[in-house]
């Protein structure tokens, strides 16, 4: 087993991934929990920067994009 995965196969940053804190609804949660954390977390770009120790942006998404901050009123 690779020292990247725990035993149920889940990315070893994703209990410390505030990109949870980043969607207000599970739904779109799930879809990027399923994608990135619990399957292919190696194509994660927060999980990539994680792991070199590096700082990740909050707003940057696992496939790469930036969310855009909200508008001001």
């Amino acid at each position: 087993m690779s020292d990247t995965t725990d035993s149920r196969g889940e990315c070893t940053h994703a209990a410390s991934c505030a990109m949870y804190s980043l969607f207000k609804h599970a739904g779109t949660l799930s879809v990027f929990k399923i994608r990135y954390c619990n399957g292919a977390f190696e194509t994660c770009a927060r999980y990539e920067l994680a792991s070199k120790g590096r700082t990740v942006p909050l707003r940057l998404m696992p496939n790469g994009q930036t969310l855009r901050a909200p508008e001001q009123p």
